[in-house]
């Protein structure tokens, strides 16, 4: 079984790749995740660099998933934007230097009859402080697990934008093959 940390916070729901003391982990201890969802000492290795393209890796992992013969992958927070991402190194289709990638990952995944969709999403409040900051359509303050933030609010031209990014990123997913879109 693989691991996914879902940032910033490091709570752990199936899905990614872990590694412990340099050695990766097929199956996972349980006691190594605490009740709240929390792991400790293991490290995470994410999917994707900072350019938010997809990895071999992780055309390996959601292709391992198609040959067991499931029905539909919902790949993970896929951002529209890098300004918004929830980690620095998230998968993304803000721009079409990434179709190639995504190509790679749904025809491995469509090899198997499985129908395979993005789910794309805006980081908003959740955005990583090393991303961009965050944002909310009013101005409210935040804790983004560490610290109370005040978030920028977002003015009807910045949604306009947004929603602009989810329509290209929407397009780049069909460009990429992908059977539809998960909005989140």
């Amino acid at each position: 079984a693989f691991l996914e940390v879902c940032p910033p916070h490091g709570a752990v729901t199936e899905g990614a790749h872990l590694e412990a003391r340099g050695e990766e982990i097929d199956g996972f201890d349980a006691d190594a995740v605490h009740a709240d969802g929390f792991l400790e000492s293991l490290r995470i290795v994410f999917a994707a660099g900072d350019d938010g393209i997809v990895t071999e890796e992780l055309v390996k992992h959601y292709e391992a998933r198609a040959a067991h013969g499931v029905g539909l992958i919902v790949v993970e927070a896929t951002c529209v934007a890098k300004e918004a991402r929830l980690f620095p190194s998230q998968l993304g289709l803000w721009c079409d230097e990434q179709i190639e990638g995504h190509k790679k990952l749904v025809n491995a995944v469509h090899k198997h009859d499985t129908l395979v969709i993005p789910q794309i999403h805006y980081g908003g409040l959740g955005t990583h402080p090393a991303c961009g900051p965050l944002t909310s359509p009013t101005k409210v303050t935040w804790n983004d697990g560490a610290r109370d933030v005040e978030a920028v609010e977002l003015s009807h031209d910045d949604i306009k934008r947004i929603i602009k990014q989810f329509v290209e990123a929407a397009i780049r997913a069909q460009k990429a093959g992908y059977d539809g879109v998960q909005l989140h």
